[in-house]
């Protein structure tokens, strides 16, 4: 090979050299800067999910697109059980469900800090409810089967106290 040859090569092994060197640079500053700026006790995700030793889906954090933020905790089976967020409307709420995915019980807030419980028998009928108005009202009922109410405790703004039974 005669000198020039040589030196080309030598020029071309340099230039691929200069360019890993820097690629290996900047991948060092990144680990350096990202391991400086992280928090080993925060973890940020948008959504987590929690496996069991079988790999099943367990328990799923997530904080959506559309402004909602919640968690489902499911059962072995795979059956969501407990589900409780808050909207985009900055509504909150809590479900736990049977078996078969039906809520049972519900507690439910809106943004102003209207309130509401309700408790559904097993084919879903709503059979106690309760709730607490922002006017300060608050009230509980309890209905039949066939969702007619038999029970109404009431009372007002005011604190007046009212019961109603029966039909």
């Amino acid at each position: 090979m005669d000198l020039e040859t040589r030196l080309v090569a030598v020029e071309k092994s340099l230039r691929r050299t200069r360019r890993l060197n820097l690629a290996l640079l900047l991948g060092l500053a990144t680990l350096v800067v990202g391991g400086a700026q992280s928090n080993p006790d925060i973890l940020t995700a948008r959504q987590i999910n929690v496996v069991d030793a079988q790999g099943h889906e367990r328990i799923i954090l997530t904080g959506d697109d559309n402004g909602m933020a919640g968690v489902r905790v499911f059962d072995a089976a795979g059956q969501v059980r407990i589900s409780s967020g808050v909207a985009a409307d900055n509504s909150s709420y809590t479900q736990w469900f049977d078996t078969e995915g039906r809520s049972r019980l519900a507690a439910l807030c809106s943004p102003g800090g209207q309130s509401s419980l309700q408790w559904r028998d097993a084919d879903g009928r709503l059979r106690i409810g309760g709730a607490t108005m922002l006017n300060g009202e608050s009230s509980m009922m309890w209905l039949a089967p066939n969702g007619k109410p038999q029970i109404r405790v009431l009372t007002d703004a005011n604190g007046t106290a009212k019961f109603l039974s029966g039909d």
